[in-house]
């Protein structure tokens, strides 16, 4: 296994280093007859032979119309700062006049994420991909998601797109998660008529994107994300320190023979690149360092499409110099949202679904929830459809050109039901009451009775002694009169030491790592059908449940679905820990190499708040345990003692203290506790509510269902670095207990219907995307006389005598199973996007150990 592992990293080596050197050589020669022959059949395999493609469009974003550039640190660099987009328009343009455009804004380079939407090339569409404000080639600096992005990206919907020759003056949005996201953002700025209707944006596909920046990315529950955040922006940030498409000259085309010789071009893609390599540090000090940054701000709202919800405080959101805070998602604008159950947005996708699209009618909107991570929910792996763009170019034929193909409106919302291994289809999100019951299961501090050959329930120690092991193995009961309130209470130690932290042998480490290491698992089950993941770390929690508090219930009787988010509630007293020397000189070299790595000062106000504060991380799972023991993660959350959902009108003499009598679970814009934390008094008596992400799973007859609780979950959440000691208080006062909701079988076929037969493979699924039929008004869109070259269905004869065909391609062979069109674009990007993860992943894979 070692050679091999040498092997696979010198190979990756091989690849990057051929990726640098052939990007140097094309800042300055002339390309290789055979690099430029490789390009042109990558076009023709895309189905784009034949159009025209501008690779560097300069769009300069007037200080008119973008009121926040004069409010940046960085003014004077922001106005003059150019944003450089790739633009590709189909033969339609020339022979059948102006087109609508599908537009992507990226920060991950267009020339990479352009790949996805190549494919809408074949259907007539105009294609633009433009690299963000300080990202890719574009000049300034990056304002992740702040209201410079997106009035930037609101200035190209309505006033630069619009103006071009080839744009009739509509437009689409698709991408994943950046690009999703910035989809929902800009819907709450675009141009509207009097009815509310956008003018230019007139539909939306957006991919496993978030709503709250804050509890769906950057502090889980009060708990800083180390995992993703830093992962994210250093990828980001070493994408946008490569040499750019600049390099090729403003006025550059495919095919095209020569690199620029211009010198004004050449200088400006070295200016370009030195303030990349210059800028790389920012987004760690702006959006991570900055004082207050660990709790909610005015920052955060500019970046959280929440604040375009129809639900708000009264008077809006205080937020922005245009009242951006009273302004409303439209709800006329049409939009799917996709995301995974893995994934690092599921809350936010399914919360922008409810409350965002609220208004929306049902033909107006769609949701579609796989058993997905964030890279791979990014494609929808394994529905094809998404990959070749036919999918797209359904929802958008019917939504902006107004062709009459329904789908997905009667019933649209498609969840992938994991444990039944299907598909089904609601009618609503969440599911109405006439589909789910409410149940709580009870901790009780029984021990749970062992599974035969499970050493984690059996708990043996390095002796293979039955009895002797220190696993905290209670039981859950549904019947609270059956709980065990009189023994010892359990305690959640949490050592802080580098060892003992939980997570990193889980699924959360994967599913923070954007589910990076479970690709190939992925891969395999989805589009093989053919599950090799039973074996794999985050497939099994039993080795990192080791020592932590667990309570699991009986075998079950009968299948249980647990539907949507899960509420863990408990009462716990916690006591810290004077931190020895020894252990005071591990953390802070640990930090101070932390330091030396990113840059950055590591002695700022918000990380000594964060890692030593007297407070506590708590982190609750709930597992779907099978008949030999395999604890299969299902869902988490977490809570920061501090961010509790505290009484706010509790006398100031209490010593036990109970949630806010006000506060609902999964309640989105309940965020008050988050502006100001307050730590907890040691030794005193807390209730705390820790909201377990939304999945949708059901547990077999003959399985257990567990829940956990721990303090750390590393590498996902920067530890607190405060030992402690957390008594669970389980008595007849004190309840502790996990609530969630079941599904019933009850109208099917009137607000539910399964879609697919059991089976891992998502090919089905895809059949049903693309070819089922209704009959569903299509709620707002024009009908049009419509032919083949504007649906997507043209044929090889087709195009050979109507010179109106998708750019020489044969569209109709995106249909998936049997059609000639390539994949090629989604499987290139997913290649090329991946390359520099897998290979930091291959070099600094970390080693992991059983906990005993």
């Amino acid at each position: 296994m070692g050679s091999k592992r040498y092997l696979f990293i010198a190979f990756l080596s091989f690849l990057l280093a051929w990726g640098v050197f052939t990007g140097r050589a094309m800042a300055t020669e002339q390309l290789d007859d055979s690099v430029k022959t490789e390009v042109e059949n990558e076009l023709k395999k895309a189905g784009i032979l034949g159009c025209t493609v501008d690779i560097n469009v300069r769009i300069d974003v007037p200080e008119s119309e973008n009121p926040y550039l004069a409010e940046s640190k960085y003014a004077e660099d922001e106005k003059e700062a150019s944003l450089w987009a790739l633009v590709i328009k189909p033969k339609r343009v020339l022979t059948q006049g102006p087109q609508p455009t599908i537009f992507m804004a990226t920060a991950y380079r267009r020339e990479i994420m352009g790949m996805l939407v190549i494919p809408m090339i074949s259907y007539g569409y105009n294609v633009v991909v433009c690299d963000m404000r300080g990202t890719g080639s574009s000049e300034g600096h990056w304002n992740t998601m702040g209201f410079i992005e997106s009035y930037d990206v609101k200035y190209i919907i309505d006033d630069w797109i619009p103006a071009q020759s080839w744009s009739d003056g509509s437009i689409g949005m698709v991408g994943p998660s950046y690009m999703g996201i910035l989809q929902m953002l800009v819907a709450g700025l675009v141009d509207c008529d009097a009815q509310g209707n956008p003018i230019h944006f007139k539909a939306s596909i957006a991919q496993v994107p978030y709503s709250d920046v804050y509890a769906d990315i950057a502090l889980h529950g009060g708990n800083f994300d180390l995992e993703f955040i830093t992962f994210w922006i250093l990828l980001t940030e070493g994408m946008s320190s490569m040499p750019g498409l600049i390099f090729l000259g403003e006025d550059a085309q495919l095919p095209y023979p020569f690199i620029a010789k211009d010198l004004a071009d050449i200088q400006e893609g070295v200016d370009e690149l030195l303030a990349s390599i210059n800028q790389f540090p920012e987004p760690l000090v702006d959006l991570i360092l900055e004082s207050n940054n660990d709790m909610r701000s005015e920052e955060f709202l500019q970046k959280s499409p929440f604040i375009f919800w129809p639900d708000k405080p009264a008077g809006g959101w205080d937020v922005g110099i245009r009242d951006e805070g009273k302004r409303v998602y439209p709800k006329n604008l049409p939009t799917v949202i996709t995301g995974g159950w893995y994934d690092i947005f599921t809350r936010g996708c399914l919360n922008q679904y409810t409350y965002g699209l609220k208004n929306h009618s049902a033909a107006d909107k769609a949701l579609i929830v796989g058993e997905w991570y964030h890279i791979d929910g990014s494609m929808g792996l394994g529905v094809n459809s998404f990959m070749t763009g036919q999918f797209y170019a359904r929802w958008f034929n019917w939504k902006i050109r107004g062709k009459q193909d329904p789908f997905m409106a009667e019933y649209p919302v498609m969840l992938r039901v994991m444990g039944a291994e299907r598909w089904r289809a609601e009618k609503e999100w969440p599911l109405p009451e006439s589909r789910v019951e409410h149940k709580s299961l009870f901790f009780s501090k029984k021990k749970a009775e062992p599974i035969a050959g499970d050493e984690f329930t059996e708990n043996k120690d390095f002796f293979g002694i039955i009895g002797k092991g220190e696993n905290q193995i209670y039981s859950l009961e549904w019947d609270r009169a059956k709980c065990d309130l009189a023994s010892a209470n359990p305690v959640m130690e949490h050592t802080a030491k580098a060892g003992d932290f939980h997570g990193e042998s889980s699924r959360s480490a994967a599913r923070w790592l954007m589910g990076i290491p479970a690709l190939v698992t992925q891969v395999s089950k989805n589009l093989m059908g053919v599950n090799i993941g039973n074996g794999k770390y985050f497939e099994d929690e039993r080795s990192d449940d080791w020592k932590i508090p667990t309570f699991t219930s009986e075998p079950l009787e009968e299948d249980v679905e647990i539907v949507g988010p899960v509420a863990v509630r408990f009462w716990a007293r916690t006591t810290f820990k004077d931190r020895s020397d020894a252990l005071i000189a591990t953390q802070d070299a640990m930090i101070d190499l932390l330091g030396n790595l990113l840059g950055i000062d590591t002695s700022t106000e918000i990380l000594n708040r964060t890692l030593f504060d007297d407070d506590v991380q708590f982190v609750g799972e709930l597992c779907d345990v099978f008949p030999d023991g395999r604890a299969r993660g299902i869902n988490s959350g977490w809570l920061r003692a501090s961010h509790r959902q505290r009484d706010r009108d509790e006398s100031m003499f209490a010593t036990e203290h109970a949630v806010d009598p006000d506060y609902k679970p999964f309640d989105p814009l309940y965020i008050e506790q988050d502006f100001d934390p307050e730590l907890i008094d040691e030794g005193e008596l807390y209730e705390y509510v820790i909201e377990l992400w939304p999945s949708c799973n059901v547990f077999k007859k003959g399985h257990r269902i567990r829940v956990t609780l721990t303090g750390s979950d590393w590498p996902h959440l920067l530890p607190i670095l405060v030992p402690s000691s957390n008594e669970i208080v389980i008595d007849e006062t004190h309840v502790a207990r996990v609530d969630f909701t079941t599904t019933n079988t009850k109208d099917e076929g009137k607000t539910w219907k399964w879609l697919t037969e059991t089976g891992y493979n998502y090919a089905s699924f895809n059949e049903y995307l693309v070819n089922h039929k209704e009959t569903v008004s299509s709620a707002g869109t024009e009908d049009s006389e419509t032919d083949a070259a504007y649906v997507g269905v043209d044929t090889e004869s087709s195009i050979a005598n109507d010179s109106s065909g998708g750019c020489g391609s044969s569209a109709g062979a995106s249909v998936y199973a049997g059609g000639t069109s390539s994949i090629l674009p989604g499987m290139m990007n997913l290649l090329v996007t991946m390359l520099i993860p897998l290979a930091f992943i291959a070099v600094h894979r970390r080693r992991r150990r059983r906990r005993v």
